[in-house]
């Protein structure tokens, strides 16, 4: 909630003379909300107050702050300050964490294949690629890349396949594969081309280079003289990825080859098959509308938009921009909060194979359903976008998704799978990595499986500043608890005590947790004392808190009436 933060942070520096290190922090998190907020300009003034403030240099945010800088104007498009920044960055911090510094070698490298100075943008990428971190794998790739804008397509080929055979697993590789056999084109080796193309298709079914490899080999083939391999190709296309650009480019290569081989009259049939129409007035009529529509949404003039949207799609249910319209139409409704009919366009995408739109629409689709509580109907969507994502935050998105569902299905030992496959995904924020935690202790917790639930809980509950750090706590003592180590979990109480957490309802449940633990070491008088301590002082009188304090204190008087009979 980036917005509200920045409320309170404003409220603090208020009081700027009162502590100098929270000065400069306000700053610092000033410049993170913005840049969370794409507010780019903003994020980089504030970080610049940080990093003039006094005493800023000996935190640790300083440091971060240079490569901050640096992705910062590299996202405003600035890339020769973003230069500047990551290589202070990178001068200060070579033998601190190897994964910054890798990344930070990669927006290097980026910064000056934009600025299209590719031999500087190569030498970037190649250090990046010699610290053999996660990201090598990009580095490899974009050298590869360089290569071919360089002319060196012999080169560009010896990268790529490097590419493959050292990181088999990457989600780069088909990006890799179709690159190779654009490079095999250029360099007339039409059976290397014809062999990438095809491993696209085996290997990697749910890329969306598919509908591109499919297209080039009907090149390929049209190429060799072969029009029955390539006829097959194109209308595989135009049969399995409808509506798409690849479609449209396939179209024209089916019309070129049939006017040469003199069969016009089976091409019109051909259109009409596919429910195209070769009457030029109704493809006007069909363009027209759908450019009239797009341009009132660019205005940003939603609502009329979304009517013109609706026309386009009751005029042209099988128009040349059907899949554009439907996405169009949804986001719409989605700024509108008119959730039911922005899925019915959404599902509509997801339901037309693999597309431009399909990994926006599948996020859309588990999105809203998980808003609605349709949580079987998000899982499935989650599921089928961690398939094909393509972009790594959507991959997050997928696997939180993921989690998230069985959490609220109460289907904990997937919960489990899910939290443990999260926690392995690359760059994850802290929140995300607490909650994951948190989840998944809770599952082991709700399994039985003590042991399990500690180990995690173990790990969050050194932070009690955050609820869910304040409840693993009190969790860890409770299995102690449970687990008769009465002195280990009178200890994690009171570390919990002089910790101040400002989770009060968990703390309370910790003392009575003490008071449990007095009982069982014959101390009645001092789980009494605690208790009573807990019924005056506590002040949420809306919660259990005082409840089970009452219970639990009602249990032991009516134990020392009993003794005292």
């Amino acid at each position: 909630q980036y917005q509200e933060a920045l409320v309170y942070i404003d409220k603090s520096l208020v009081y700027f003379w009162y502590d100098k290190p929270i000065r400069a922090l306000s700053y610092y998190w000033k410049a993170e909300a913005y840049y969370r907020l794409d507010d780019y300009d903003e994020a980089i003034k504030f970080y610049n107050e940080f990093m003039k403030s006094e005493g800023a240099y000996s935190l640790p945010e300083y440091k971060l702050s240079q490569y901050n800088l640096g992705y910062t104007y590299f996202k405003n498009e600035k890339y020769q300050e973003s230069i500047s920044w990551l290589k202070k960055y990178i001068r200060g911090n070579k033998r601190d964490n190897k994964k910054v510094v890798s990344d930070a070698y990669n927006r290097l490298g980026d910064c000056y294949y934009l600025s299209r100075s590719y031999w500087q943008a190569i030498e970037n990428y190649d250090k990046a690629i010699a610290l053999k971190q996660s990201d090598a794998d990009y580095a490899l790739f974009q050298k590869g890349f360089c290569m071919g804008l360089l002319d060196r397509p012999q080169r560009k080929i010896d990268f790529l396949n490097e590419l493959i055979e050292k990181h088999s697993k990457s989600a780069y590789c088909d990006d890799a594969l179709f690159e190779l056999s654009k490079g095999s084109i250029a360099l007339n080796l039409s059976l290397a081309a014809e062999n990438y193309c095809k491993r696209i298709i085996d290997e990697y079914p749910n890329s969306s280079y598919v509908k591109k490899a499919i297209q080039q080999l009907g090149m390929i083939y049209y190429n060799a003289n072969k029009n029955d391999d390539a006829l097959k190709m194109y209308k595989r296309v135009i049969t399995n990825f409808p509506g798409t650009e690849e479609a449209r480019n396939s179209l024209i290569g089916i019309k070129n080859i049939m006017v040469e081989i003199n069969q016009v009259d089976e091409y019109f049939a051909y259109v009409r098959s596919i429910g195209g129409q070769e009457d030029i007035s109704i493809n006007e009529q069909d363009s027209l509308t759908y450019r009239a529509a797009e341009n009132i949404y660019l205005t940003g003039n939603f609502n009329r938009a979304k009517e013109q949207f609706n026309k386009y799609i009751r005029n042209f249910p099988q128009g040349r921009y059907i899949l554009n319209s439907h996405y169009y139409k949804a986001d719409c409704n989605y700024r509108d909060d008119e959730i039911e009919a922005a899925l019915s366009s959404y599902d509509y995408i997801v339901n037309r194979g693999r597309n431009d739109y399909t990994e926006l629409a599948l996020l859309r689709v588990a999105e809203l359903n998980y808003r609605r509580q349709r949580y079987e109907r998000s899982l499935i969507a989650f599921t089928d976008l961690e398939n094909i994502a393509e972009v790594k935050s959507n991959l997050l998105e997928a696997r939180l998704g993921k989690m998230r569902c069985n959490f609220m299905l109460e289907k904990y030992i997937e919960v489990i799978d899910n939290a443990n496959n999260l926690l392995l995904t690359h760059r994850i924020p802290d929140e995300i990595v607490r909650e994951a935690y948190y989840k998944l202790g809770k599952s082991y917790l709700i399994s039985n499986d003590l042991v399990g639930a500690y180990d995690v809980f173990d790990i969050i509950a050194e932070d009690v500043k955050n609820s869910e750090g304040a409840e693993a706590k009190f969790w860890v003592a409770s299995i102690l608890f449970k687990q008769s180590k009465f002195d280990e979990s009178e200890k994690v109480i009171l570390d919990f005590i002089k910790k101040n957490t400002p989770h009060q309802y968990w703390l309370a449940k910790s003392y009575i947790l003490w008071a449990d633990i007095y009982m069982e070491r014959n101390e009645a008088f001092q789980a009494k004392a605690t208790l009573e301590s807990i019924i005056e002082l506590y002040v949420d009188k809306n919660d259990d808190i005082i409840d089970l304090a009452n219970s639990r204190l009602s249990n032991i008087k009516l134990e020392d009436n009993e003794e005292e009979k």
